[in-house]
This record gives C-alpha cells, sequence and structure tokens, in this order.
C-alpha cells in the first residue's frame, strides 16, 4: 500500500501555468485547493502564510 504512494511522490513536479509569478504559490494553493496539504519546501518558515498551518503538514528541506 505505500509503494504506490511513494511512487506518486517520486514523480511529483512543479506545477507551471499562465499565472502571475509574483503571487506568492502558498496563496494560490490556500485560495484553490481544499483539504489537507503536505507541503515539502525549501521557503523559509516565515513565508507560509498563518492560514495554511491549520490546514496543511509542512516539511521544510533545512530540516531533513
Amino acid at each position: 500500500m505505500i509503494y504506490p504512494a511513494l511512487e506518486a511522490l517520486a514523480l511529483v513536479e512543479p506545477r507551471t501555468g499562465a499565472t502571475d509569478p509574483r503571487q506568492n504559490p502558498f496563496e494560490r494553493l490556500a485560495a484553490t485547493a481544499p483539504g489537507f496539504h503536505i507541503i515539502i519546501t525549501s521557503q523559509p518558515r516565515g513565508s507560509i502564510p498563518t492560514h495554511l498551518w491549520g490546514t496543511s503538514y509542512l516539511v521544510f528541506v533545512e530540516s531533513l
């Protein structure tokens, strides 16, 4: 059961599209994707919007 999930995670790629590059990707995520999020990021802790902390599990690359 774990192997399909690991395979899906191994194939994850950044989203691309015609979005405004100046817009914070975390703000877009919070505004468009309801539900629980698992976010793996190299961004500093202060850059994550407060309202995402309650609906997300955040993994910071620096802590790995």
